[in-house]
């Protein structure tokens, strides 16, 4: 028997406020501090290297520039993002120019790294992966990170770990 799917005109947001924006999602390198088995190595091969900062500036101009008209947010992926030596300039030029920050992270920066750095994050997403996470340092995480942004968990775990 075949089943008759209902007949869309569009595709829409849930919530109507999220029309005027523009995700950019921007991988920024293969650099990760973890090396997890069930992760591809393209994450974590350290063959991607961060652009330099000629670079990150003028792209984020051009696509500022390009989605003016656009509430726009930048999520910064790797690899591991957190190791980029220069996030926290990138975080502020965003901010500076009017851009959303979201951040990927393993959320494995001691907690007071993050502490220094909450404020400058509109979003974080923390992928927990139960080879490495210690889990009390990840609660500790989310908690400062919830005084200053939304706080999403990604859970990447192997089956055989549903238990934990």
């Amino acid at each position: 028997m075949r089943t008759t799917l209902p007949a869309y005109d569009r595709v829409d947001f849930a919530d109507s406020t999220d029309r005027p924006r523009v995700v950019v999602e921007w991988l920024m390198s293969s650099i990760c501090n973890y090396s997890c088995s069930y992760c591809p190595a393209a994450l974590h091969d350290g063959r991607v290297r961060y652009p330099d900062w000629t670079t990150v500036r003028s792209f984020v101009q051009r696509v500022r520039d390009h989605y003016r008209a656009s509430d726009l947010t930048f999520l910064l992926t790797g690899g591991e993002v957190t190791t980029y030596r220069q996030l926290v300039p990138l975080m502020k030029l965003l901010g500076e120019l009017g851009c959303d920050v979201a951040v990927l992270s393993n959320g494995s920066k001691p907690v007071a790294w993050w502490e220094e750095r909450a404020a400058l994050v509109d979003e974080v997403l923390l992928s927990y992966h139960h080879e490495r996470a210690d889990d009390d340092h990840m609660l500790a995480v989310a908690d400062v990170l919830t005084r200053h942004a939304v706080v999403q968990f990604n859970v990447v775990i192997d089956p055989s770990n549903f238990d934990r």
